[in-house]
């Protein structure tokens, strides 16, 4: 069936009526309804390729005279391409996000997280001509559960005051990760961002893949030609994000993120009595462990990962702390094994000499 069938003539002009089908129409409707911006779209949707040739939802077959602006210049379904990223995909690999910095632009002072005050007096100046505040609602990066929860529910308040969008960063700690499903659930029933963004395990990463989410009013902001991109609309992305959030629904694992936390905060009550940490942080299946450190006497937070990843557990050192942040779907024998680990190499941290990785490389 094509996607736009012939009929019988007009019976008042005589020409031939062009109709689509049933489920190109759906689809045409459907991505006018949620999406923003991007290209006026063509009434076709592709289902596959395989090198000049595409075939659209309906079965029918073109000839890509496209190529999406030369991103298929080696044609559609390459088998080299293909064998290339599901070689990959076979592999374990991580990304991780750069480090932005706010400043008011009057006096040049840091806008530091949890200074409520400092934030305030920089959108009161500031809010005409401050589109949207971007933030990362639980950071889990050396405040506390509450200070992060009443710095961003006091953030977001300034910016209904001051008529200034509130975007929810969930890349990092959004799709279950602190045992809700997006981390501005932790500030209240209440909170609607006006926009949402989401990335590294909505594709579980398998695929790069990002997401902006907002409601109508705002998303119909974004007109055509205003936002677009070549990939945006990757099959592989979307298929990779599809299977990666029904799996967070099938495997119940924002309530298994929620119960590793528990089962961490448990089974470490005994190391916040240790000399060597300062504290511990729990959100969800993120960790965050301070640790004292006196470089003199060799303990320090990159010395101790160093140790700990000889005796087989991967996590990372910062500057007097340790970072960790779990599969959702490790098992409790995992953690426990992870956590033991931990608690030992603590223990006999005094009595190694040289560790592999105590020193960065290139320092």
């Amino acid at each position: 069936m094509s996607p736009i069938n012939l009929a019988d003539p007009d019976a008042d002009s005589g020409k031939v009526q062009l109709r689509m089908s049933e489920a190109t129409q759906q689809l045409l409707d459907m991505e006018a309804q949620y999406t923003a911006g991007g290209f006026t779209p063509l009434p076709a949707f592709m289902d596959k390729g395989l090198g000049a040739r595409l075939w659209d939802v309906d079965g029918k077959e073109y000839l890509d005279f496209i190529c999406m602006f030369s991103a298929i210049n080696q044609g559609h379904s390459h088998p080299k391409i293909i064998q290339a990223m599901t070689t990959q995909l076979q592999k374990a690999y991580g990304l991780d996000s750069p480090r932005q910095t706010n400043v008011n632009p009057t006096t040049g002072q840091v806008l530091q997280f949890g200074n409520l005050q400092l934030m305030e007096e920089c959108l009161r100046e500031h809010h005409t001509r401050t589109a949207a505040v971007i933030m990362e609602c639980i950071r889990n990066t050396g405040n506390t559960y509450e200070e992060e929860v009443n710095y961003s529910r006091g953030v977001y308040d300034l910016c209904k005051k001051y008529g200034i969008l509130f975007i929810a960063d969930e890349v990092r700690m959004g799709c279950g990760k602190t045992g809700k499903f997006f981390s501005f659930h932790h500030l209240g029933d209440d909170v609607k961002p006006d926009l949402v963004v989401m990335g590294k395990s909505v594709s579980g990463g398998a695929y790069p893949a990002s997401f902006v989410l907002g409601p109508k009013e705002i998303m119909g902001l974004v007109h055509a030609y205003e936002s677009a991109a070549t990939f945006c609309h990757t099959p592989l992305a979307i298929a990779a994000c599809e299977a990666a959030l029904e799996i967070i629904d099938e495997e119940n694992l924002v309530e298994r993120a929620a119960a590793i936390g528990r089962k961490f905060t448990a089974m470490t009550a005994d190391l916040k009595s240790h000399p060597y940490v300062t504290k511990i942080e729990v959100r969800g299946a993120d960790f965050n462990v301070g640790i004292l450190e006196d470089a003199a006497k060799g303990i320090t937070a990159r010395r101790l990962a160093g140790l700990i990843l000889t005796k087989g557990v991967l996590l990372y050192p910062l500057e007097g702390r340790l970072r960790m942040s779990v599969p959702m779907v490790m098992t409790d024998e995992e953690l426990e094994r992870g956590i033991q680990t931990i608690k030992d190499a603590m223990n006999e941290l005094p009595s190694y000499g040289a560790i592999p990785g105590e020193a960065y490389h290139k320092d």
